[in-house]
């Protein structure tokens, strides 16, 4: 439903679904293809900019932060690094601690990748990428 349905997520935000992934996602013992669910859903919510403050809000950063980190796939690591920069990439680092210096490698990364589609320059002292 989040993925296909960008309406139902208010829906899906006013439960505890999101407070029952970050639960899944924090917990060691979750098998992964559970914590790989968790990870997608979550990802999915992301990408509709009214879902992620409840993302962040949750504070499940740190939990994404270990999977992105361990570069998991059975952990679904490619869409927890998604999820980190759509919820705090737009933020400076003081509005979300969580996201430590590795972890803001991967926005980084994520935001060159997004300029480099679109034909922008980013960062980089000449202007290029």
């Amino acid at each position: 439903i989040s993925n296909s349905c960008w309406q139902a997520h208010d829906i899906v935000l006013k439960d505890s679904a999101v407070q029952i992934a970050c639960s899944v996602i924090e917990h060691e013992d979750t098998p992964d293809f559970v914590v790989s669910a968790a990870v997608g859903f979550l990802c999915s919510l992301s990408y509709r900019p009214a879902s992620r403050k409840s993302i962040l809000d949750h504070h499940v950063v740190p939990a994404l932060g270990r999977i992105v980190l361990k570069n998991s796939p059975e952990h679904n690591s490619m869409s927890a690094v998604l999820i980190i920069a759509n919820i705090a990439g737009h933020l400076s680092p003081e509005q979300c601690l969580e996201v430590t210096k590795d972890l803001q490698i991967a926005i980084k990364t994520i935001s060159a990748l997004q300029a480099a589609l679109a034909r922008q320059s980013f960062g980089g002292r000449y202007g290029t990428i």
